[in-house]
């Protein structure tokens, strides 16, 4: 029996594809064992943006660049003046 017909160890459901369900989504992929299965459920039939923004500051940089995702989401980000914000560093991702 080769090692592409066992079954996944463990199955992940994460409910909501979000920023929290794609970043989970992700960080198992990342740093769990080869053997978890992961599988995304979404309510909505197609993703679009919400014309909103949102703000991620500097220990949530690190971590998306720990994930391998800071630069697709730095291309698309603006940095604010840190006044409003009290943050020296942060992104705001203003497009999708």
């Amino acid at each position: 029996m080769s090692s592409s017909s066992v079954a996944p160890k463990f199955r992940v459901a994460i409910c909501g594809a979000g920023i929290g369900g794609l970043v989970l989504a992700i960080s198992i992929e990342k740093f769990a064992q080869r053997d978890v299965q992961i599988d995304v459920y979404e309510s909505h039939d197609a993703i679009t943006t919400a014309g909103a923004g949102i703000s991620i500051t500097s220990r949530a940089a690190e971590i998306m660049q720990e994930l391998g995702m800071y630069e697709e989401i730095f291309d698309v980000s603006t940095k604010p003046s840190s006044a409003g914000f009290g943050l020296p560093k942060c992104l705001s991702v203003n497009r999708v």
